[in-house]
């Protein structure tokens, strides 16, 4: 009901450009519904099938039907993906991998001891220059490439 875009988020708070915007996310169906992303699902797909990459999610969720509505998602769209391996955890830091990838900037500060950190470009971490940034996974998985097999294409 409004004419936000995406393109106003340049803070990480939602309520901070769009009043009460934070109880969009709180619909019902709001998760099992998100369209796909930046083709994503063909990157996935391939990386989950590959036997280079151990792939799971971390995944901030404040409720349990939230979990619940993903978890509905990856049956939709990714059905061949092990639910096991979705993981709900706000704090990021006290999980333990060689890559994290995320759109927050806090979470890749918090892990970036531990962990080399990606950072997924969006409006509202424009202005850190601190990580590697991606736009898309298919551009993870050529960054992958590089930094564990040397694979330059």
């Amino acid at each position: 009901g409004t004419h936000a875009k995406l393109s106003d988020a340049t803070e990480w708070d939602i309520d901070s450009f769009l009043p009460h915007g934070y109880e969009i996310f709180m619909e019902e169906g709001f998760f099992e519904n998100i369209p796909e992303k930046r083709n994503s699902i063909a990157s996935l797909k391939r990386m989950i099938k590959s036997t280079k990459y151990d792939v799971y999610i971390i995944t901030a969720c404040k409720t349990n039907r939230e979990l619940e509505e993903k978890y509905k998602w990856f049956d939709r769209y990714l059905p061949e993906f092990n639910k096991d391996r979705i993981i709900k955890c706000k704090e990021k830091e006290l999980i333990r991998g060689d890559i994290l990838l995320d759109d927050k900037v806090d979470n890749l500060d918090k892990c970036a001891p531990f962990m080399h950190c990606i950072l997924f470009d969006m409006p509202s971490n424009r202005t850190c220059i601190d990580y590697p940034r991606v736009k898309n996974l298919k551009e993870v998985e050529k960054m992958l490439g590089e930094m564990f097999y040397k694979q330059n294409d």
